[in-house]
């Protein structure tokens, strides 16, 4: 088909879970976000009073994956990451730190 190859059906591009806000980048731009999504979050928790602040989010422990891995992962390459894995463990965290929030904001009620 002009000399362009087809996708397999169903398979989309790799995405990445950001375990900070749980929104899916992919592997050539994940590391760019978690440095902003990082910067927002330390941004966004400034503004609260010093009780209700969180700390920083870290990375999943049970992923094999490193924040050095996430800040530099190159444009082509996956660094041989298991981006299933690590991704159900980052929306894990996310869905942990969320639901976290949620409960320390309806005890400050």
């Amino acid at each position: 088909m002009n000399g362009m190859q087809q996708r397999p059906l169903g398979r989309g591009p790799k995405a990445v879970t950001c375990y900070i806000c749980g929104r899916g980048y992919g592997t050539n731009s994940i590391g760019i976000h978690i440095k902003q999504c990082q910067k927002l979050f330390l941004a966004q928790e400034a503004q609260k009073p010093k009780h209700e602040r969180r700390p920083l989010p870290q990375p999943p422990k049970d992923a094999d994956v490193t924040e050095e891995d996430l800040l530099n992962v190159r444009p082509g390459k996956a660094n041989n990451v298991d981006w299933d894995k690590f991704n159900d463990a980052a929306f894990d965290t996310f869905n942990k730190e969320a639901l976290r929030s949620a409960c320390m904001k309806w005890l400050m009620i």
